[in-house]
């Protein structure tokens, strides 16, 4: 949210409070209950802008290929796992910050695939073709798979809790449920 904007009291990214209580929302909010809210009230943090997106991804991706053998899978975990652990802790900034990850995996793997593309001295038209079609498919499966990630971890330890609370509740009679 820039300075000067009249829709936006705040940075998205000013104060602990500001940014997981979503206040820098409201003025938006309130502004487009009230009539069209114009294209410039609605930009991105900085930091989630494809340019950042897409350094943070090439920077760990050319970390990875300095190692040798790169795993799409661990790249994309060390850039964005720390803010998919946050937002799978916190069940009401869960969908925000899974879709706010989605977005930038999205935009950084597109702008990867675009440089790459366009970077190729030969490219035939079945190349230029499946680069299309990765880019319009696969990358919205990994974009859709990202909004449920947090499961995979979070299901043992919710799956633990429950069980905790139901040999609590009934005792010995909670063995039927653990098998």
């Amino acid at each position: 949210m820039g300075a000067g904007n009249k829709y936006t009291e705040s940075d998205a990214t000013a104060g602990f409070f500001n940014k997981y209580s979503f206040k820098w929302i409201n003025p938006i909010v309130s502004a487009a209950r009230k009539d069209n809210v114009p294209l410039e009230a609605c930009v991105l943090p900085p930091e989630q802008t494809a340019d950042v997106a897409y350094e943070r991804f090439r920077t760990a991706w050319e970390a990875a290929v300095a190692k040798g053998n790169p795993k799409l899978r661990q790249v994309l975990m060390s850039v964005y796992g720390k803010d998919l652990f946050l937002a799978g802790i916190a069940l009401q900034r869960m969908t925000y910050g899974c879709m706010t990850v989605g977005v930038s995996v999205r935009a950084a793997l597109t702008n990867a695939i675009c440089r790459k593309s366009f970077a190729m001295a030969s490219i035939s038209k079945a190349m230029a073709s499946d680069a299309v079609s990765f880019v319009a498919s696969d990358i919205t499966k990994i974009f859709d798979g990202i909004q449920d990630i947090h499961y995979l971890w979070t299901a043992p330890i919710e799956a633990m809790a429950i069980l905790t609370i139901l040999v609590v509740l009934v005792k010995q009679w909670a063995l039927p449920g653990w098998g």
